[in-house]
């Protein structure tokens, strides 16, 4: 789908327990290939431990992080 012309999509990662560094790099590769496609990829439900990973990488700064589902579907108007 992200190959897709200006592909809407969100990505709820809400059971995700673990992620290195490589896992990470495919979650902002995702949102980059998003971007350039001219569409969006954003990211909800992060739970507490990977968001401190976002937080302390400072990707949060970076990438559509929001907390839940509604605020998501909000940001894209529907």
């Amino acid at each position: 789908q992200l190959d897709q012309n200006r592909p809407r999509l969100i990505l709820d990662l809400q059971t995700l327990e673990k992620a290195d560094s490589s896992g990470i790099g495919e979650i902002v590769a995702a949102v980059h290939r998003a971007n350039v496609s001219g569409g969006h990829l954003l990211l909800v439900n992060l739970p507490p431990r990977i968001r401190d990973i976002f937080r302390r990488t400072e990707l949060d700064r970076m990438l559509p992080i929001f907390d839940t589902m509604a605020e998501a579907h909000h940001h894209f108007g529907s």
